[in-house]
């Protein structure tokens, strides 16, 4: 497998010759349905990072480098055996997918009409989606790459630790710093339109501000929201570091 990974890799990584190595070499057969039905320009990375890491070489680089997947050797664990990790990645891709519903009804309850307040929400909604539907791809397939090889892969504690609102700069620099400077201003603002909506919810129940406060009452949905606002302002945070590195 080592060897046909590599030269795979090196060849460029084809998403269609990769399903077919997928196929042949995993016995995780919803693992490779997901690919099987989704494209290069949605699970091409992931795809190579999981073939990576199962033949124990660098996504980037041919030549049979070791894997710098983390070993399970050390890592807490939960009542059942699970790594801890892998536990909280299993309860943050509930949130993402609940994330990912409400943004879907959002997207119907606008409808599909053609004007411009119509056309302008949709975008908006689409806007807020993408990263959370990027975010929950990323993360289930880093899950999975844990249950096919029993290792805890290397980038998910980080994923983790971001989705939890605790990035940090180096976390800014691989999520970021390939972003146009154009693109990295169009996301932040964004981004701060997601903080705001949140903080709305959390104080007004309404994704405007409304005339009287009107807190959430405590309970799952709140602390979804909060902690939803914790990771907004972490990743403010970073989008600022790299910012102010560019001199924008």
């Amino acid at each position: 497998m080592k060897t046909e990974v590599t030269d795979w890799l090196e060849r460029g990584g084809d998403y269609g010759e990769g399903v077919e190595l997928l196929r042949k070499y995993s016995r995780n057969r919803m693992l490779v349905r997901r690919y099987e039905r989704s494209q290069e320009r949605y699970l091409g990375g992931t795809l190579r990072a999981l073939l990576a890491r199962m033949a124990g070489v660098q996504p980037g680089a041919g030549g049979g480098q070791p894997s710098t997947a983390a070993g399970v050797e050390g890592q807490p664990r939960t009542a059942a055996g699970v790594p801890e990790v892998v536990a909280a990645a299993k309860s943050l891709l509930h949130e993402l997918w609940v994330a990912m519903t409400e943004k879907q009804e959002e997207l119907r309850a606008v409808g599909e009409g053609n004007s411009d307040a119509e056309v302008k929400e949709r975008k908006r909604i689409m806007a807020e989606r993408d990263p959370i539907i990027k975010d929950y791809n990323d993360l289930y397939e880093l899950k999975e790459a844990y249950f096919e090889s029993g290792e805890v892969p290397a980038g998910l504690e980080d994923l983790v630790r971001r989705l939890r609102g605790e990035a940090t700069e180096a976390t800014a620099k691989s999520l970021w710093a390939g972003m146009s400077d154009l693109e990295l201003t169009k996301a932040r603002k964004a981004k701060k339109m997601q903080l705001t909506r949140c903080e709305n919810q959390l104080n007004y129940q309404s994704n405007r501000r409304e005339a009287e406060r009107k807190p959430m009452p405590d309970g799952p949905k709140r602390h979804q929201i909060e902690s939803k606002h914790k990771t907004l302002q972490a990743e403010l945070r970073d989008m600022d570091l790299e910012i102010e590195r560019r001199g924008i």
